[in-house]
């Protein structure tokens, strides 16, 4: 199955290459511009904002972070992302907050991606879903097990329970035991992406799983979250340097 998605002239589709994603780990609006050094050396092709590692998460700062963060990403995507606790991260002021930052983002035409987390209800899923699609903002939904990898079939199930609520990207990662459980979910991804309309981003975790975040795009999986200063978001996640020269060596795109 062929698919393609573009947003702010970056394409995403696993047959024209893998997209490289910076993590932004930003305290407070001033990290923004000597981030932002960085990452016009390094040219990554999107930007994930990890708003659950804001200081100071109020509507108003989040918005002028937004703000500053939109001025220097330029023409690069920019994924908006609350991580909670049940998924792995910081975020634990609950879904009425994680409903009104995100809202608040949304109204703004500040980002280009938003993350959902599977674990929220489903009606809070919808409901962001409803908002994204009225200001046009393109939708992620994400799964993240950092404890197992499951079954190829379990997995294939995640990824479809996802993809029903027909966001523009399904995204999945897992914590692998052993290298065989880098091949389970590459083969899961390579066989649910025939199956499934949304573009796949999946990835596995820790050491054992960094070799999925340089070829993942050979089995499906659209994009690799990468460091650029040496400040991972997740286990496992490689220099952006390293990453390209890899695929260089491998003859990838």
């Amino acid at each position: 199955m062929t698919k393609s998605l573009t947003v702010r002239q970056t394409t995403l589709s696993a047959t024209t290459g893998l997209r490289l994603i910076v993590s932004l780990m930003i305290k407070n609006v001033d990290d923004v511009a000597p981030l932002a050094t960085v990452w016009q050396r390094v040219k990554p092709d999107l930007l994930e904002w990890r708003i659950d590692q804001l200081a100071d998460q109020s509507r108003h700062n989040v918005l002028v972070t937004g703000k500053a963060l939109r001025e220097q990403a330029g023409n690069i995507p920019i994924i908006a992302t609350i991580r909670t606790a049940t998924e792995g991260g910081p975020f634990a002021a609950g879904d009425a907050s994680y409903q009104k930052i995100y809202t608040a983002l949304l109204e703004s035409h500040l980002i280009d991606f938003v993350d959902i987390e599977a674990s929220q209800t489903p009606m809070n899923i919808k409901i962001l879903l409803a908002n994204a699609k009225a200001f046009n903002v393109a939708t992620i939904i994400s799964h993240h097990d950092f404890q197992k990898t499951p079954a190829e079939g379990e997995i294939i199930q995640q990824l479809a329970d996802m993809a029903s609520y027909q966001p523009a990207i399904v995204k999945a990662a897992y914590m692998p035991a052993q290298p065989t459980d880098v091949l389970t979910v590459l083969q899961a991804t390579a066989k649910a992406n025939t199956i499934l309309a949304p573009q796949l981003l999946t990835m596995t975790m820790g050491d054992f799983g960094k070799m999925s975040r340089v070829i993942g795009d050979q089995f499906g999986s659209v994009a690799s979250f990468v460091t650029m200063n040496d400040t991972q978001s997740a286990p496992g996640q490689l220099d952006i340097d390293i990453v390209r020269n890899l695929r260089m060596q491998l003859g990838l795109s």
